[in-house]
């Protein structure tokens, strides 16, 4: 799909695909003085003659009237982010803390607060969502594994020579334990994904390896980042 810089007061934002530009414009999230461009264009033109066809925008009061934009060949877009190309100040702020501190956290308590995290992103996820899957989804991976475990220690406790292999019940609670993780890291990364290209349209991509093998601190890279944003108005690269 064809992607377009969007141009408002001197500054330029996105790129953005043609659909989220749509939304955004039925949204009122966009002005009449926006322009656009994509690459092959010789000049910018108005939003509206791209997004024809679309429903008269809605009145946002929340969106501030730029002042008129005029396009000039010279105006070249960067790969720069900016808060104000779609994350809301209004909207949900996520948890900011460094993934590195998750993860030395997670270290000195031995994954304790591994835990904690994992529920606190997904009470995060549900508001966007407005659903409680992502917590149900994290407390059931959570029993599985605290099951795991218990299990675990009750074999190394009553026969640590026996020299048996691990018994068929703990051989199911790993795989449930490692089946209901994934299904929660992709169910988290599908809202996300959905909800900052909507929502708050700023083009996140989340990769499917890094969501695999390091959901956790994967997500709260981009939460920090997005906090950040939000806090000082300047969105990090992905």
């Amino acid at each position: 799909m064809s992607s377009y810089w969007l141009a408002r007061d001197g500054q330029k934002y996105g790129p953005y695909p043609l659909e989220v530009l749509q939304q955004m414009f039925s949204a009122g999230q966009t002005v009449p003085s926006d322009f656009v461009w994509q690459e092959g264009m010789p000049n910018w033109v108005p939003l509206s003659q791209v997004v024809a066809g679309s429903p008269p925008p809605a009145v946002n009061p929340n969106v501030p009237v730029a002042s008129p934009y005029t396009p000039s060949p010279s105006f070249t877009p960067s790969f720069g982010y900016s808060a104000g190309a779609g994350l809301s100040p209004s909207g949900p702020t996520p948890p900011s803390l460094h993934w590195a501190l998750v993860l030395l956290l997670d270290v000195f308590t031995c994954f304790l607060f591994h835990i904690v995290w994992i529920l606190i992103q997904s009470a995060f996820v549900s508001k966007l969502e407005r659903r409680a899957a992502p917590i149900l989804l994290a407390v059931l991976a959570i029993v599985a594994w605290v099951c795991q475990l218990f299990f675990q220690i009750s074999a190394g406790v009553t026969s640590p020579y026996s020299g048996q292999g691990p018994s068929g019940l703990l051989v199911l609670l790993e795989i449930a334990t490692w089946v209901l993780m994934l299904v929660w890291a992709f169910y988290v990364r599908g809202v996300l994904q959905q909800y900052y290209n909507t929502v708050e349209p700023i083009n996140l991509n989340l990769s499917g390896v890094m969501t695999f093998f390091f959901s956790v601190f994967y997500f709260q890279h981009h939460f920090r980042r997005i906090a950040e944003g939000k806090r000082t108005g300047q969105l990090q690269p992905q």
